[in-house]
């Protein structure tokens, strides 16, 4: 249970546009039991969002890149299963 996600669930990333409130670009990561936890080996994803669109663009009216900023909205939807509490079979210490 070591590699063990410490969570199942969804996580919706989103990278606001800091020029209005629409065209924010979203990403969706489901975890289950089966996926393997790596903490060290997290390059993030390739297909989210390419550097050269992080930049103002007036056409489309997007700048994500902002004063050397990213604002994230990040919700996580965790489902009722907590593997973290399976190894938890040992009672707390009492202190009395």
């Amino acid at each position: 249970m070591e590699n063990m996600m410490p969570f199942i669930g969804t996580a919706i990333l989103k990278l606001l546009n800091q020029l209005e409130d629409n065209k924010h670009i979203t990403g969706t990561f489901s975890f289950t039991a089966a996926d393997n936890f790596r903490p060290k080996d997290c390059r993030g994803s390739p297909e989210f969002i390419c550097n050269s669109e992080l930049a103002h663009d007036p056409v489309k009216n997007t700048q994500y890149l902002k004063d050397d900023t990213l604002y994230f909205r990040v919700s996580v939807e965790v489902a009722d299963h907590k593997p973290w509490l399976e190894c938890t079979a040992k009672p707390l210490p009492s202190y009395q």
